[in-house]
């Protein structure tokens, strides 16, 4: 999220009305009647110090105190105002704890730490639930007693596996045999972007934060990509934040944003801003995914007036269950066609090409599909089976000769595209790419109906244009199994 990393003096001037306590738990090994860091995890919180100790103790009470004859885990809360005893202590190397002192080691200049603002942790158990980002800065090396045997069977006898299972749970750390580091603070960052609209051309944007945490400000850019991958970012509007009611240290705020007209598949980026340390948390998503389904796609939702979407579905994928089933299957893909945006021509009995002079038949195509935006002439053919190997060299000599009739006065891409509603016709497709004419099968079809839905064409037209596109409808799958 952060542009560069920022250093906790920095941040701390910047939230330092924000924290109210210091929670601090710390892993310590007795080793010649001194005890010695093995790890310590340092948070500061918008909660004071009772409330830190009150969760320390239902920690305890739920995993059980951990200690043996050499191994010990202690926590303690502190008010924010010790926070640059304790720094003083890190850099002297050693920290007074629960009447203990821990030797460190080495010197932790804490002031000096430089790390970049996240909106996950990488290395405790969850981020603050009232947190939309945070900071999480890591020092030293995993000490050596995570690997004594020794100690391995001193916390097996209190049922732990291992020394990472017996810390973890007090802790609230996801430490474990990779991790590289013996000291942890983190930062939480108390705001967040909850809830996004767009509506009538304006982006609304909700969320809550401290209520001492003032002068921000909301950023929203447009692309037609990700911008972090090279793609341009096409608009960059700042917005105003209004706040509301406060409630529990929390208060509401709100912002909207005018970007103008946008097409469903632009992505939106909202980055909630602070004056002094930039960027402290982000919301990222496509426009069709705030869209309700009159704006993704107004001629789909006014056409399921007139035909339920399981009967065009089933047109569709499973036509040779309908009666005149070629028939219905081509309108079915015409009306496809159209709700993404093609100006369509559904030839029906005018589907032969022929010599104007001689009426000999040279080929036939069953729909013509115009994009004007996108400069695309789609000369399309439709078959319930498997298409045969001389489909492809028919539709191949339509676009010749449609080329050589009229190819100097039209600048335009003209593709030649089989729809079958088979599925599983490997064969046929891999013979299609060498001979670039776009084949869609059974799957794919239900894949461009499920986008449409969505009000994003750009997967198929980018179909259009690969001749490598049968890895597109892979990654479509995925992203669509993870939304």
């Amino acid at each position: 999220m952060s542009p560069a990393r920022i250093e906790i003096s920095e941040v701390f001037e910047s939230l330092k009305l924000i924290f109210k306590g210091i929670d601090l738990r710390v892993v310590c090994f007795k080793e010649d009647y001194q005890f010695k860091n093995v790890l310590i995890v340092l948070r500061l919180s918008y909660q004071d110090p009772t409330s830190i100790k009150r969760h320390h103790k239902n920690l305890f009470k739920r995993f059980g105190p951990i200690e043996t004859n050499n191994l010990k885990v202690i926590s303690e809360s502190y008010s924010i105002d010790h926070f640059f005893n304790l720094t003083r202590q890190l850099c002297d190397q050693k920290i007074g704890i629960a009447g203990r002192e821990i030797l460190l080691g080495k010197s932790i200049r804490v002031f000096e730490m430089k790390e970049y603002i996240q909106d996950y942790v990488r290395n405790l158990k969850e981020i603050d639930k009232y947190a939309g980002s945070c900071i999480e800065f890591t020092e030293g090396n995993r000490s050596p007693v995570f690997d004594n045997e020794d100690i391995r069977r001193q916390v097996g006898i209190l049922g732990y596996r291992d020394v990472y299972s017996a810390i973890n749970g007090i802790l609230e750390t996801n430490f474990s045999s990779t991790s590289a580091f013996d000291f942890l603070i983190c930062i939480p960052i108390y705001a967040k972007i909850e809830n996004i609209a767009y509506k009538g051309k304006t982006v609304t944007a909700k969320g809550h934060c401290h209520e001492n945490l003032g002068d921000l400000s909301l950023r929203l850019l447009v692309s037609k990509g990700d911008p972090h991958k090279g793609e341009m970012v096409e608009k960059n509007i700042s917005g105003k934040i209004i706040f509301g009611r406060t409630s529990h240290n929390f208060r509401l705020w709100r912002a909207t944003i005018n970007p103008g007209d946008l097409l469903p598949e632009y992505l939106i980026e909202l980055k909630l801003l602070h004056p002094k340390i930039g960027e402290l948390c982000g919301y990222k998503t496509r426009l069709k995914e705030m869209m309700g389904e009159a704006e993704r796609s107004p001629l789909f939702s006014i056409l399921k007036q007139f035909c339920f979407e399981e009967d065009l579905k089933k047109s569709l994928l499973e036509p040779q269950k309908l009666k005149r089933s070629q028939n219905i299957f081509e309108r079915s893909i015409s009306w496809l066609l159209t709700l993404l945006g093609f100006s369509v021509i559904w030839l029906e009995e005018y589907e032969k090409l022929r010599e104007p002079s001689t009426k000999v038949e040279y080929s036939s195509i069953d729909i013509l599909a115009f994009h004007m935006e996108r400069g695309v002439l789609a000369l399309v053919n439709c078959t319930i089976g498997v298409p045969k190997d001389n489909e492809l060299d028919r539709i191949l000599e339509a676009k010749r000769i449609i080329q050589e009739r009229y190819g100097e006065n039209m600048k335009l891409k003209m593709v030649p595209v089989i729809f079958s509603a088979a599925k599983r016709i490997d064969t046929i497709k891999n013979r299609s790419v060498k001979m670039d004419v776009r084949v869609f099968d059974g799957n794919e079809i239900e894949a461009i109906f499920e986008e449409m839905k969505h009000g994003d064409e750009s997967i198929f037209f980018d179909s259009l244009s690969n001749p490598l596109f049968r890895n597109l409808w892979v990654r479509s799958k995925d992203v669509s199994e993870k939304l």
